[in-house]
């Protein structure tokens, strides 16, 4: 442990991995110390040729890859090309947290990429005869979030049915069924309070919406 803690880092990949994926310099100093650039170019080579380059680089920012060794990391690799095979190798951005940790991969029920939007009755939020439901749809997939008016109805009267906060409340209700459904992670929901209410989604629910888009 003392000898991985004063051991050098590679001060290559310790550039190279907060330029090119954003990671915080104190992770990349920790991860130089006990990889060198070339393994990681390798590592990062079998990694892309699984999930693509374009989930490679999510997988590597916010994921524990980089982190796992020798037998973690065969074991890691073993899972992914499994799980990889089910999308044909091409990992949607969308699906890539399900690559982000051995636990992830363990535990990912593969969503259908074909999913049509839901028509169950009860998605209030994806109801295609609801203007004011199409436009909150909208502003969740274009912008990640969602703000309201403590006055804002969710309903054609102005007056009556659910407003301000508890639309927030109703519409995460609605997304986490979604997402168990779909077999992603359970989301981890924002919000935010006062006469004007918001409610933020994580990044890959945002995406995910993406494709009930009309």
């Amino acid at each position: 442990m003392t000898d991985r803690l004063f051991k050098d880092p590679d001060s290559e990949l310790i550039e190279y991995m907060t330029r090119e994926y954003g990671i915080n310099f104190i992770r990349a100093r920790n991860i130089a110390r006990e990889i060198k650039f070339d393994q990681f170019g390798e590592n990062l080579e079998k990694l892309e040729q699984l999930v693509g380059q374009e989930a490679c680089a999510n997988i590597i920012k916010n994921g524990l890859f980089i982190n796992y060794r020798n037998g973690s990391l065969e074991n890691y690799l073993q899972l992914a090309r499994i799980k990889a095979g089910k999308f044909d190798f091409k990992i949607p951005i969308t699906s890539a947290h399900l690559f982000y940790s051995i636990e992830s991969l363990e535990k990912a029920q593969i969503p259908d990429e074909t999913t049509k939007l839901p028509h169950n009755p009860n998605y209030r939020l994806f109801n295609r005869n609801d203007e004011i439901s199409q436009g909150m749809l909208l502003e969740l997939i274009n912008t990640g979030q969602l703000t309201v008016s403590e006055n804002t109805y969710w309903s054609r009267s102005k007056n009556s049915g659910p407003r301000g906060l508890d639309i927030l409340q109703i519409i995460s209700h609605e997304l986490s069924h979604l997402c168990s459904e779909s077999g992603l992670h359970h989301p981890k929901f924002t919000f935010t309070t006062g006469r004007n209410p918001t409610l933020k989604i994580p990044e890959y629910l945002k995406l995910y919406l993406s494709k009930f888009q009309n």
